[in-house]
């Protein structure tokens, strides 16, 4: 890989959706002397300020998605459309859900922190869905994790019905009002029928196939280390339209990752 491939690699990859003029208005907000970091910055928007994943470096992060290179998909204010059906966006899995979670697994470090809130609005923890399941519910949370989607709504063997069927009433009307949706059919992205596997691969999830276990993290450093990895992994796929080894994958991910801790670290002691 060149020099200047594994700089737009990593610039793709840790690129931060909300890295645009929103957002810098959203920060212009805040007190500076307060400590505060990037995600609580943005979980105090405006909810009349659209969601990131609907800001434009994220809608063109879908189009290099292989499944959305067909001249059918569109991408019009603030949406991803195919034909005239209406495809929204979501966070893969919630920043605040893994925070809550990666306490309940004990101490987190400081520098886990700080690179999972690097990587939380990037493109591996970023998707198209027909309709975002909710947040988190009760106080163990866990449901709005990549992990609870796939189980949910995802489940083996199941057929996922395609997008030209998903949306049309019993009159023939492409129904495109987010709140006439229901989350069982999220994942009815494509212009056929898929399996579990189908879906899967276009939308790059193999890393998430694995169900969470929490009591396999001995503390909630662990348990970000490994959140922030697969949001890289997935981020890298996505760059290489998933034409990549998994073992280079590994090792290309565990790279860019030391690196961007040393930048985080230099960045704070600058």
């Amino acid at each position: 890989m060149s020099e200047e491939e594994r700089k737009e690699l990593s610039e793709f990859v840790f690129k931060d959706f909300r890295e645009d003029k929103r957002f810098e208005k959203l920060k212009g907000k805040q007190d500076k002397t307060a400590s505060v970091d990037a995600i609580s910055i943005y979980n105090t928007k405006s909810t009349s300020t659209p969601d990131a994943e609907r800001w434009d470096y994220a809608l063109d992060s879908y189009k290099k998605y292989k499944c959305f290179e067909d001249e059918s998909y569109k991408i019009e204010k603030g949406f991803l459309f195919y034909d005239s059906i209406k495809i929204t966006a979501d966070v893969l899995t919630g920043p605040n859900e893994i925070i809550t979670l990666a306490k309940q697994c004990g101490k987190c470090d400081a520098d886990s922190l700080k690179l999972f809130w690097s990587v939380a609005y990037t493109a591996g923890n970023l998707c198209p869905v027909m309709k975002n399941p909710g947040g988190r519910k009760g106080k163990e949370g866990g449901v709005d994790t990549c992990w609870h989607k796939l189980e949910r709504f995802l489940y083996p063997k199941a057929t996922i019905r395609k997008i030209s069927s998903a949306y049309i009433d019993s009159k023939g009307i492409v129904i495109n009002h987010l709140g006439r949706r229901t989350a069982e059919n999220m994942f009815c992205l494509f212009p056929n029928e898929l399996v579990q596997e189908g879906v899967i691969e276009n939308l790059m999830l193999s890393d998430y196939k694995v169900p969470l276990n929490l009591k396999s993290f001995e503390t909630g450093t662990d348990f970000l280390d490994y959140c922030s990895r697969l949001i890289v992994k997935r981020g890298i796929r996505i760059y290489y339209k998933s034409k990549v080894d998994n073992l280079y994958l590994d090792k290309l991910a565990d790279e860019l990752i030391n690196e961007k801790k040393k930048e985080l670290q230099d960045s704070a002691h600058a």
